[in-house]
Parts: C-alpha cells; sequence; structure tokens
C-alpha cells in the first residue's frame, strides 16, 4: 500500500475511542493530529510511526510532520491549513533535505520565511510502547506534543547571518500562498496564533532579531 493513503482506511475502526482516530471522529485535526493518524496508519502498513517537529522562529508556530521511507527516499504526511505544507513525497536523500523542501513555502502572515530546524524522528512505539495510540482526548497529544519539543533539534543554518538575505513574499505569493487557507478559524482558536497569523498589507523581510529558538548547533545525517 502506497503511504498516499487517506481517513476511509480506518472508518470500520471508528468505533475504537482512541487518540489516533480524533480526527475521524471530529471529520478535522490540526498537524499534531493529523500526523498521529497518519502515524498509525503507516504503523499498520509496516513503514514504522514516526514524527518529527519543524521548529520556527518566534515569529510563528512550528509544524509536525509524520516522516517515511520509500526505496531509500524520505517522503512525509502532513496536515496544514496551507497546501503548501502539505505531503512530501518520498524522493529525498535526507531528513534534512526533506526539511528544506518545506522553508520557502514555510512562512506566517507577514510572509516572513520562518522555519528554523527540525527534530530527530520520534518512534513513537519505541517511546510509548505498541498501544501508543491507545490514550483518548487531549492530555495524550499533549504528552506527545511536549516530548516534542524535548528531542533534539538541528539548525537549518549555522547562525542568523542568513536572515539578511532573505526575501519575503510578494504581493502575488501572499494572495496565492500566505492568504490561502482551507478552513477558516474556529471561535475557540488560540488569540495569540490568530494575532500572529495575520497578514500585513504590504509584504517585508523578516525582522532580524527573531531568535531561533536555541536549538542545536549540529546537523546529523538525516
Amino acid at each position: 500500500l502506497h503511504p498516499r493513503t487517506n481517513v476511509q482506511l480506518l472508518t470500520l475502526n471508528t468505533n475504537r475511542q482512541t487518540l489516533n482516530l480524533a480526527p475521524v471522529r471530529q471529520n478535522h485535526a490540526h498537524c499534531l493530529e493529523g500526523a498521529l493518524l497518519g502515524a498509525y496508519i503507516l504503523g499498520l502498513h509496516g513503514y514504522g510511526a514516526y514524527l518529527m517537529d519543524l521548529r520556527a522562529s518566534a515569529a510563528d508556530d512550528d509544524h509536525v510532520i509524520t516522516p517515511f521511507q520509500c526505496n531509500g527516499r524520505w517522503g512525509c504526511l502532513s496536515v496544514s491549513n496551507h497546501s503548501s505544507l502539505r505531503y512530501r513525497n518520498p524522493v529525498y536523500r535526507s531528513l534534512r533535505e526533506m526539511c528544506m523542501a518545506y522553508f520557502d513555502d514555510y512562512m506566517n502572515g507577514k510572509g516572513q520565511r520562518t522555519l528554523r530546524a527540525y527534530s530527530t524522528p520520534m518512534d513513537l512505539e519505541k517511546e510509548y510502547g505498541k498501544k501508543w495510540w491507545a490514550p483518548r482526548g487531549n492530555d495524550g497529544s499533549r504528552q506527545i506534543a511536549y516530548a516534542l519539543d524535548e528531542l533534539p533539534h538541528f539548525r537549518l543554518f549555522a547562525d542568523s547571518s542568513f536572515k539578511k538575505d532573505l526575501r519575503g513574499a510578494d504581493v502575488f505569493m501572499m494572495k496565492t500562498t500566505v492568504d490561502q487557507r482551507e478552513w477558516h478559524y474556529p471561535p475557540n482558536t488560540d488569540e495569540a496564533a490568530v494575532e500572529r497569523n495575520k497578514n500585513d498589507s504590504s509584504p517585508c523581510a523578516e525582522d532580524a532579531g527573531t531568535t531561533d529558538g536555541g536549538v542545536s548547533g549540529t546537523v546529523n545525517n538525516f
């Protein structure tokens, strides 16, 4: 079975009230819920159940993806409100190469490119046991979110000097990439996240004062 699967594969299991099936019951998911569901599906078909954290600068939100390998090349499943941050085909020679494929499209509401680092993969079965998927509700996913944040992270760039050369989104990209969302914010959305993702009237370069989140300065073989 090719990893480009969908939630319909799990409809026969929706009577099992588990953490990974929440998106099936609710018919919507944020990136972590989608990544957990993707990891569950891939685990069923022998690809393993892994998660990775993509860490953004302080001006944006992190993103969680589900990496997998086909024929020795890396790809990932991904849920996002923006189409440009979704699925990546398994064509990348390393995890770092795959994560760099997100860089140009990883922007906040001001059109600033904010991706800074990626984590080592988390093996959910190794970390939480064969029934890692069993906990239901926010407590289980919150625990995993905290654990992802504590994983070793590896910088995409050695220092912040690269930021002076970054080009912000132009007017067309603001309209077609930054401002295009499939779903509107629900009423209970975190107000700070809404404010962070508001669009300015004009594109701009990234704030030179943005921090990189204190990630590791070493890049491994991933």
